[in-house]
């Protein structure tokens, strides 16, 4: 009986109102002469579904001599510094074993680093008691 493989997948996810799509490869060990199907369904690492990428699940079949298939989830883009993963994860195996059932999804971040900067500040020096010097912080995203 051939095993089922999922690959890992990487993407850059794109500015705010743009989607792209991470690509997973599901590979056979070798052809078969029956029809496999396997479940498979996204869950939450560090990305969250809805917000970082489209949750998804399904069913894939593989007819007979097939050995390669692919899924594709949605990956949302945003204006956020970070990055984030999700899994793809595969369940009831039909005439295939399971091998690596999981493939992880990497969101590479295309935003700049937020930056960070402080004004200078100067104050007159009184005679006595004390004066406060401001100082202005500003953040950047």
């Amino acid at each position: 009986m051939p095993a089922i493989t999922i690959n890992d997948a990487t993407v850059a996810e794109g500015n705010a109102g743009s989607t792209t799509n991470a690509v997973f490869t599901l590979q056979l060990s070798s052809a078969s002469i029956q029809t496999i199907s396997v479940n498979y369904t996204t869950t939450n690492i560090t990305a969250l579904a809805g917000s970082d990428f489209v949750p998804t699940n399904g069913l894939v079949v593989f007819s007979p001599g097939e050995i390669t298939k692919s899924i594709a989830v949605t990956v949302l883009g945003d204006n956020l510094n970070e990055r984030q993963s999700f899994w793809v994860v595969l369940s009831n195996p039909a005439n295939v074993t399971l091998g690596n059932s999981q493939g992880t999804g990497t969101i590479l971040d295309n935003d700049p680093l937020p930056t960070l900067s402080v004004s200078d500040a100067s104050v007159v020096e009184g005679n006595s008691g004390t004066t406060n010097m401001l100082f202005t912080v500003t953040l950047t995203l």
